[in-house]
């Protein structure tokens, strides 16, 4: 059994996938499966896919298109390791980052998730602005995230056994993961492996961009339903203040 499942789901993203499936079989741990869902892409994404000769590399299609939360749910259930590790088809991992983030968890029973530092790139893997550090201490986080989502997804490796209980909502068309990262920050720590290990791409297919005010919205949704358990209100004005986009 590996000890360490690499999640990616991929819709329509032929021009992205290679260099991401590329990444992750260049890192220096190599004890993991790696499950690629296709959700009914209409590209030649499952043609690329299918041209890595690699044994840890298992593709799921679906039949018809379902949706990430499904397709992270499905990862789960799938899941042989002990622990996940979740990128996006159009993001890239650095060779150490599997590595160094496993060693984390292993020595650090007590963390459930672990996130890096990332670079953001451009469509043609350009870097843009400056390293996006989280310099907030691991115990201030789950106070950080009343306010906007301090974990980068592309960026995770989470416990498996912390996910028994907890599921992406198939309601979330975006904004899955802060929910998510909600739920497990109750029962078990969060942190940064404090390097930039992760290159998330901005362009404009991706979801982040394409549905902007959806994901400003359905964020101030989970937010005031936090704030909602600890019997607390929150104005317009001071949600719009909190949630800044990429604000460390």
């Amino acid at each position: 059994m590996p000890l360490l499942t690499v999640f990616t789901p991929v819709f329509n993203l032929e021009k992205y996938i290679e260099e991401a499936i590329k990444s992750i079989l260049s890192q220096t741990f190599t004890d993991f499966e790696y499950i690629l869902i296709d959700d009914c892409s209409s590209d030649r994404s499952v043609e690329i896919i299918e041209s890595f000769n690699d044994p840890r590399i298992r593709l799921i299609q679906n039949k018809i298109n379902q949706g990430i939360s499904f397709n992270r749910n499905l990862a789960i259930e799938e899941a042989k390791g002990k622990y996940i590790a979740m990128i996006d088809g159009d993001d890239l991992a650095l060779p150490e980052r599997l590595e160094k983030q496993l060693v984390f968890l292993e020595k650090n029973p007590d963390y459930g998730i672990i996130g890096t530092e990332v670079i953001n790139i451009n469509k043609k893997g350009e870097q843009l602005g400056s390293i996006i550090k989280y310099t907030i201490p691991d115990d201030e986080i789950p106070s950080r995230m009343l306010f906007n989502n301090y974990i980068a997804t592309s960026s995770t490796m989470i416990r498996l056994s912390e996910l028994a209980e907890i599921r992406f909502k198939k309601e979330f068309v975006v904004a899955e993961d802060y929910e998510v990262w909600i739920q497990l920050i109750r029962n078990c720590k969060i942190g940064h492996i404090r390097l930039p290990l992760t290159k998330y791409r901005i362009h404009d297919d991706s979801i982040s961009i394409q549905k902007q005010q959806l994901m400003l919205d359905t964020e101030v949704k989970i937010m005031k339903q936090q704030l909602e358990e600890l019997n607390c209100k929150l104005g317009t004005q001071m949600g719009d203040t909190h949630l800044g986009r990429g604000s460390v």
